[in-house]
């Protein structure tokens, strides 16, 4: 309705206390078979925090959507709760090969992969390509001039 919420916008230490700094991206990484639903908190100087939700099972609902979207479909909604918050990560110490400066972060929906989704990370005027290994995102790829990708180029079709 293009209207805001009563208390909107709020600082994000509020929703996800411990918080602190300046956040420049955020990377939300959905729930996949014992994988945790996890919100990756890239900020300024080269850290990371990494939130993860506590799941419960899933609730179940008669109700039939009344829309079917044709990019992707939300297999089971789960509740939801807070469950870890992780100390800050220095990138360049703990996540070889990974850009230490992320400007931005992107979840984009495909139902080709497992979990439904392909992950990206912009760092400046490159992106990357990021897979969800275990306890950490990783880059598909070794990081090197041939696999950082030109944002301009790719995403946005500028010669």
């Amino acid at each position: 309705n293009g209207n805001m919420d009563p208390g909107y916008p709020k600082l994000v230490s509020i929703g996800f206390g411990g918080m602190s700094g300046t956040i420049s991206a955020a990377l939300s990484v959905p729930a996949f078979r014992r994988r945790r639903e996890t919100v990756y908190f890239f900020k300024r100087g080269g850290l990371v925090q990494k939130y993860s939700y506590k799941q419960e099972p899933p609730k179940s609902c008669s109700k039939t959507p009344s829309k079917q979207y044709s990019i992707y479909n939300v297999r089971t909604r789960t509740a939801r709760q807070a469950v870890y918050l992780s100390n800050e990560i220095n990138i360049k110490l703990k996540w070889k090969g990974f850009p230490s400066t992320i400007t931005s972060a992107l979840s984009l929906p495909n139902t080709k992969k497992p979990d439904g989704y392909d992950y990206f990370v912009f760092s400046k005027a490159k992106y990357y390509n990021v897979k969800i290994d275990a306890d950490q995102p990783t880059l598909t790829s070794t990081l090197t001039s041939a696999t950082q990708q030109d944002t301009s180029k790719d995403w946005y079709k500028c010669p």
